[in-house]
Formats: structure tokens, sequence, C-alpha cells
């Protein structure tokens, strides 16, 4: 098997790790210096980020699967919804009168399965306005959902 070079930022992440031991051993008396201390990390270079024109993101909300076209809308349109905020969101965390969605769950993925929590930080549980486009696709995902409850416990 072959193996694949570390990016930068795991390799400073691991380092970073590594140094903090060699410091300890250094405070401690352990050794006398660190060994990290004139090793160069590779930089890390930030991709520039390309978002979806209106026109793109309109035909993948189109095209995907119709559980999900709301989430995309309310990803794309609600600044700074990040994946797992998105997949956490409940329906009681949808004011469509106000036309805002709280932010107070996450869901994330480890090991092939879904643990749902509090977002990492205090920061990121929040209030978000969301744009009046929005709200009528997301009072409607939500109608469809309460009708197929509806439907399933008929």
């Amino acid at each position: 098997m072959g193996s694949r070079p570390l990016a930068p930022s795991t390799i400073r992440r691991v380092f970073t790790i590594l140094d903090q031991l060699f410091d300890s051993a250094v405070d401690l008396g352990l050794i006398a210096a660190s060994p990290t201390e004139r090793i160069r990390l590779p930089r890390v270079t930030r991709m520039e980020m390309r978002f979806f024109t209106p026109t793109e993101l309109a035909l993948l909300a189109n095209i995907i699967d119709e559980r999900y076209h709301a989430m995309v809308l309310t990803m794309a349109w609600g600044a700074t919804l990040r994946i797992g905020e998105a997949s956490g969101l409940r329906r009681s965390d949808i004011d469509i009168v106000a036309g805002t969605t709280r932010v107070a769950n996450n869901v994330v993925e480890v090991a092939g399965k879904l643990h749902e929590g509090l977002p990492k930080t205090a920061a990121a549980r929040r209030v978000m306005r969301l744009p009046a486009s929005l709200i009528d696709d997301l009072a409607e995902h939500l109608d469809r959902l309460r009708s197929d409850v509806r439907l399933r416990h008929s």
C-alpha cells in the first residue's frame, strides 16, 4: 500500500502537539532543549473560495432530492450555516412569522454514526434572520413534512 503525503495543515497540527510535549520535557528538566526548535514547517496555502451563482444554486436546489431542497437553500441564503448546523435544525428552530432560524444543535458523523449535540462554541449558538425569498420555501417544506407525518400515522 502506498501512503499519501500529509497536508501542510495536518503536519502543523501534529507538530504543535509534538512541540508542546518537548517543551514540557524541557520544563521538567528531562531534556536540555527541544529538538523541534529549528524545524521549518510547510506553508499552508489557502485556496480561493468559489461560491455558487444564483443560477447554479437554483439548479442544485431543483435537482437534489426534494427532502434536501429547503436545506440547500437555507445553507446558501442563511449566511454562515454549516452542514452540521443545518442537519441539526429542528422544526421548532424555525420561526416562519419572524423569518428567523435558531442554531442550537449540531449533527456530526463519527465512525459512520450520527451524533447530535450542541455547536462547538457558545458563539455558534445564534438566531439568524432569513431572507424573505426563503421563507415561502421553508413554509412549504414544513407543511410537506407535517403532511407526511399525518399520512404515516393515519
